[in-house]
């Protein structure tokens, strides 16, 4: 056998078969031994293994791994180096689009999540079943047409009236033309730059709720995606101007985050009671609120966990990452930092948060 191709090394002109069937016993329909033995050199004839034939003794590794990535690598730059004009402007209008995704002025999610629309890469219904599942094609939202990222993003009855709510209804427009995510995609970074992030965070709020939708949670609506991706946008706005913070009466006491961070604040829980909390930027400004009641909780630190980690849930789903924290309980900030309370009833809990 070829150790490089693994490919049978017996000679084509040492047999006059030519269909692999021929092989199969008539009257079994598994192979034919002993006239498999006849045919095919003694060096071809292996029990099926799985096997890395990148190794020499046939063993997965990282460090093997790593080589074939660096040798196609290799191979690629030579290919390119050979391609025609035509193929390297090609080459060089992806990698500057590339570049600006990168640069955009979200958070990195936003820009990761671009990046996978514009390979097609997100797991519509409709590219789930090209991969062999069956399963329901029909859009989580409108339960009406087969969901693929034309209709998910730019069709769908309720996606559309978020574009006319954010006044973004041109630009939808302009996206119904194209003919392929990448074109998409394109198209949205040569956008003015203001226009550019909102429809960013907008694509990126629209597959965040439909996520949730299709995981059978309540949605926020219309209004409530739109009222969020204009509070990220105005939140980045203010990052990017630089904004100095105003003191106030109301929040003197009050030690900011610095830029480029939230803080969540005001958190909150009782045994039988609700719990709430804010996240406020380094101006001391709103970005982000909520509240719920509590079920039955065995103990005040339990209620302090739960509503610390209904915090920081809500600052995940809304696409914060870089935060800091307040609360009331010394007792859950040791826990949260060191395994003093991992055995304890809300353990589980803590090691989550």
């Amino acid at each position: 056998m070829n150790e490089i191709t693994r490919r049978p090394i017996t000679p084509r002109g040492h047999t006059v078969l030519t269909r692999v069937a021929e092989l199969l016993h008539p009257d079994t329909g598994s192979w034919d031994e002993e006239l498999v033995r006849k045919v095919f050199w003694e060096e071809d004839d292996h029990e099926d293994a799985l096997a890395w034939h990148f190794d020499n003794k046939g063993q997965f590794s990282v460090k093997s791994a790593y080589h074939v990535l660096d040798d196609e690598k290799n191979r690629m730059k030579s290919r390119q180096r050979g391609l025609g004009s035509n193929s390297s402007c090609v080459v060089n209008n992806r990698s500057a689009i590339w570049r600006k995704l990168w640069k955009l002025p979200c958070q990195p999610r936003v820009c990761h999540f671009l990046w996978r629309l514009a390979r097609n890469s997100l797991a519509f219904k409709m590219n789930i079943q090209r991969r062999g599942v069956q399963l329901d094609t029909r859009c989580p939202v409108c339960h009406r047409l087969d969901e693929d990222g034309g209709h998910c993003f730019l069709k769908c009855k309720l996606v559309k009236r978020c574009w006319s709510t954010l006044s973004l209804e041109p630009v939808r427009q302009q996206l119904l033309s194209k003919q392929s995510a990448w074109e998409v995609v394109t198209e949205i970074l040569s956008l003015k730059e203001e226009v550019r992030t909102k429809t960013a965070l907008f694509l990126w709020k629209r597959w965040t709720e439909r996520n949730k939708i299709n995981k059978g949670e309540k949605g926020q609506g219309v209004d409530g995606v739109a009222a969020n991706v204009l509070n990220l946008l105005n939140y980045l706005s203010k990052l990017e101007r630089k904004e100095p913070i105003r003191q106030t009466a109301g929040n003197a006491r009050w030690k900011a985050p610095p830029p480029g961070q939230l803080m969540i604040n005001s958190v909150q829980g009782m045994m039988q009671g609700s719990w709430g909390f804010t996240i406020r930027d380094y101006e001391g400004e709103v970005v982000l609120a909520g509240a719920d009641r509590l079920g039955s909780i065995p103990d005040a630190i339990t209620a302090e966990a739960v509503a610390c980690a209904q915090a920081l849930q809500a600052a995940t789903d809304h696409g914060i990452s870089r935060v800091q924290v307040e609360m009331d309980s010394t007792i859950l900030q040791k826990a949260l930092v060191s395994p003093s309370m991992d055995l304890a009833a809300c353990g589980m809990l803590i090691r989550d948060t």
